[in-house]
């Protein structure tokens, strides 16, 4: 870079986008990841720490001579290295290995860093616009095949030797289900380029794991770190009807802060399958006066519900999104 501003050289732009696919390809791959997992701390924090950090120092330097293309790989090198510095120290505080639900979300994590990171880089244009589209499904594609196999079998519902690790809330459920959650979020906020399909998919996705995250996390505070133990505790029955609740209102008052009908619609849903829930599932074991107890509560909840719902509804701005 100092180079370049001196002798004014473009083509070194060319040289500084080799250059961060090259650390990239070290990083995660060879030897990255799988060095990573048993290397020294104090080495781990310098190779990706540092490589960050030289990048950072790159990206200012690419800001003062115009560099747009070059800065934007840069940009998403940055991005790349810090999230994957992120996976592996999660994955070293675990003690995860690929045969555990954290372990699997860690490497499929990894990968859907490395498509959003080809994404954002689609925004330079040209030719090579192509080929990380093509990267971009590639990593997709593996990404999706880790988390469908997380989510179907290696799922800790299913498996008993497969029990969660940490304390509560912040333990591997986080790391399995959240942490993929908060990246596909982010890929949607950084990118508001993205295909109007695209956001909406990815965003179903992090409400997926949110959920799974959000059950798993309930039922293991209820049944332990084995959360392949048949049948559901009253208690914990109750607790998702809450929960579910809970989401769903506030859901209504985001939606009506952000003005969108899509929102206002899905936590219409959300209420209406809490409800269905309540009626079907948790009175069904009830008897004498506690049902009756519990069918009034219901019903003074609904109206006072109902009640907020049409305040908002007449405040409704009439142009929403």
């Amino acid at each position: 870079m100092a180079v370049d501003r001196r002798l004014g050289l473009p083509l070194l732009g060319l040289f500084v986008q080799a250059g961060v696919v090259v650390i990239g390809w070290r990083l995660v791959l060879d030897p990255g990841i799988f060095w990573a997992n048993d290397a020294p701390l104090w080495e781990i924090l310098l190779t990706y720490l540092g490589a960050a950090g030289l990048m950072y120092a790159a990206w200012g330097e690419l800001a003062e001579r115009g560099r747009s293309n070059a800065r934007l790989a840069v940009e998403s090198g940055i991005w790349a290295t810090l999230g994957v510095f992120g996976s592996v120290m999660l994955g070293r505080v675990l003690g995860s290995d690929l045969e555990s639900h954290w372990g699997l979300s860690l490497f499929g994590s990894i990968w859907l860093i490395l498509m959003f990171v080809q994404m954002y880089r689609m925004q330079a244009g040209g030719w090579m616009r192509w080929v990380r589209v093509l990267l971009a499904g590639i990593y997709g594609v593996v990404a999706t095949l880790v988390f469908a196999l997380i989510l179907v079998w290696m799922n800790p519902l299913n498996l008993s030797y497969d029990a969660v690790v940490g304390p509560p809330i912040f333990d591997s459920l986080l790391v399995a289900f959240g942490v993929p959650a908060l990246i596909l979020a982010i890929g949607v906020w950084q990118l508001p380029e993205m295909r109007r399909w695209l956001r909406v998919c990815f965003m179903a996705l992090s409400a997926v794991f949110s959920a799974a995250y959000l059950g798993l996390e309930i039922r293991r505070l209820w049944q332990g770190r084995d959360l392949s133990a048949p049948g559901v505790m009253d208690g914990e029955l109750y607790s998702y009807t809450i929960a579910l609740l809970l989401v769903s209102v506030g859901l209504l008052f985001f939606a009506f802060n952000r003005r969108s009908v899509a929102l206002r619609q899905i936590a219409t849903i959300g209420i209406g399958l809490t409800i269905a829930k309540v009626f079907l599932i948790d009175m069904a074991g009830l008897a004498g006066l506690l049902r009756v107890a519990s069918f009034l509560g219901l019903g003074l909840s609904l109206a006072g519900l109902g009640w907020v719902y049409r305040r908002m509804a007449d405040q409704w701005d009439p142009d929403p999104d």
